[in-house]
């Protein structure tokens, strides 16, 4: 059963700009270790809008099953399997929210294409 969707279109422009007045702090508070380590190996500025847009759908498909749950976006992290699907890593932080959520999977989509880049999220309780 669908719990919750949620979809975030992203400039990369806007991650740039970012990058370039050297945000540190705020970038910091978005993304993990991780996430801002492994976008020094890809094209920074689209990887962490990519990142971002998928922080922001998923945010979206749960937050509203549970209120004030000062779920934090670092704790929203993605990645990409061998054949570049994208999923979200269900750490232990993570995964408390998705309890409250009555959530156990998450599905997620994203693509890019001429400066944007969009995700799309979905929470499920499998029955």
């Amino acid at each position: 059963m669908i719990r919750g969707i949620g979809v975030d279109l992203v400039h990369v422009s806007d991650i740039q700009n970012w990058l370039e007045i050297k945000e540190t702090h705020f970038l910091r508070n978005i993304f993990s270790k991780s996430e801002l380590a492994e976008a020094l190996q890809n094209d920074c500025a689209e990887y962490l809008a990519g990142r971002f847009a998928v922080k922001e759908a998923v945010f979206k498909a749960i937050i509203p099953l549970i209120p004030k749950s000062g779920l934090d976006f670092r704790k929203i992290e993605s990645s990409h399997d061998v054949y570049g699907a994208p999923y979200v890593i269900i750490t232990e932080e993570l995964k408390h929210f998705l309890l409250l959520a009555d959530v156990d999977r998450i599905h997620i989509s994203l693509s890019g294409d001429d400066g944007l880049v969009i995700a799309y999220a979905i929470a499920e309780k499998t029955e």
